[in-house]
């Protein structure tokens, strides 16, 4: 159980001690105020997940979510901002390998060597 389960558990427990001291109280909806709040807090799993594509696919807009969860106060969203900051990072390493190996100056060298009667030969 993460510690904002814990929270949450706790809090229900509060809500139910006071119930018990007065009847007034109206249990149901104090419950469902912290579950909207707890549900609130952590996000949803569908934002995460896109957060994480994204990382992975554009690794410099994953820095945005990278950002966007650091500020949030959710240990939840705390572990999805290593997350994404990992992915963000991993993606970009291995983007940045590719890019050189495809740039070479082995592979330019080839390029240049390339003549005009070449090309005019694949265009016919």
């Amino acid at each position: 159980m993460t510690k904002r389960e814990e929270l949450l558990a706790e809090e229900i427990a509060r809500i139910q001690a006071l119930s018990r001291e007065d009847k007034k109280i109206d249990t149901a909806a104090l419950v469902s105020d912290a579950l909207l709040r707890h549900r609130a807090s952590t996000g949803t799993a569908k934002g995460v997940w896109r957060a994480y594509l994204v990382s992975l696919l554009f690794p410099p807009f994953g820095l945005y979510y990278t950002i966007r969860f650091f500020f949030e106060d959710s240990e939840d969203a705390r572990q999805a901002a290593w997350v994404c900051l990992t992915l963000t990072a991993v993606s970009g390493f291995f983007t940045l390998w590719l890019l050189n190996a495809a740039f070479s100056s082995s592979t330019v060298k080839q390029i240049e060597n390339i003549s005009p009667q070449q090309i005019r030969d694949l265009g016919q």
